[in-house]
């Protein structure tokens, strides 16, 4: 008795001992159905940037792709918004390539080089 007041059930529920196999309580595939599924914002989001891939990609001439400052700005803004998605769905760099691009983002795209050796005396001291 206490089973059938805590689960919101169809009518034609049936219960175990009754003869009749049990169902599952109506609110429980929805549930599920939206846990799993990705919400149409995110699927949006998988489109929009599988297609600046794809622009990108036609955009290439040559059989190496060089990805432009404007083309990663780009992936970087689309694929922020997919979060750990991205792994799945990026091709045209690897998913480790992305995450230094993120990383990245905003400075330069290097540290400054160190030069080796003896640094110059000055000319007051010559």
């Amino acid at each position: 008795m206490v089973l059938r007041r805590a689960f919101i059930v169809s009518p034609s529920h049936n219960w175990p001992g009754n003869g009749h196999a049990a169902q599952m309580p109506v609110f429980f595939p929805p549930l599920v159905k939206t846990l799993l599924d990705p919400s149409e914002r995110q699927l949006i989001d998988r489109i929009q940037f599988l297609k600046a891939e794809s622009e990108i990609l036609r955009n290439g001439s040559s059989k190496c792709i060089k990805t432009i400052p404007a083309d990663r700005a780009r992936l970087l803004r689309l694929g922020k918004l997919l979060g750990s998605a991205i792994r799945g769905l990026i091709s045209i760099v690897s998913p480790r390539t992305f995450l230094r691009w993120i990383i990245c983002d905003g400075k330069s795209p290097r540290p400054p080089i160190n030069k080796v050796g003896r640094p110059p005396t000055r000319e007051s001291i010559q």
